[in-house]
């Protein structure tokens, strides 16, 4: 989701809206289960992971210097997880979870998870 901004080469000004969204998505993307928080997508993400293994850690990753997308928009976070009952650090993995938000005022999904961190 990136905000987008017209500028008026002879006037110098900028014309933007909130409503002005550019919407880079893969296909399906918008149909994902939406949530009021961030922290909720992950836990929703976590209820599902295979092998009887549970969410242990989440934390908001540093955004890259050259993401320039607006943080009320889009969040990228780590996660880590353990199998049940065994929440020692040799046992745990961790994920890169990026969500984002169908305009300022909707909900969070899910874009995607990955094990390399975003560079």
């Amino acid at each position: 989701m990136y905000p987008l901004q017209l500028e008026i080469e002879q006037s110098e000004r900028v014309m933007q809206s909130p409503r002005w969204l550019l919407r880079v998505l893969p296909p399906g993307t918008l149909k994902r289960s939406a949530f009021r928080t961030p922290l909720a997508v992950l836990r929703d993400y976590a209820i599902d992971l295979p092998g009887d293994r549970v969410l242990v850690a989440d934390r908001p990753w540093p955004k890259p210097a050259f993401d320039h997308r607006d943080p009320r928009l889009n969040r990228i976070f780590t996660i880590a997880d353990a199998p049940r009952g065994n929440n020692t650090t040799g046992t745990r993995r961790g994920l890169f979870i990026t969500v984002f938000r169908n305009g300022y005022h909707g909900r969070w999904r899910l874009l995607n998870a990955t094990i390399i961190p975003p560079d």
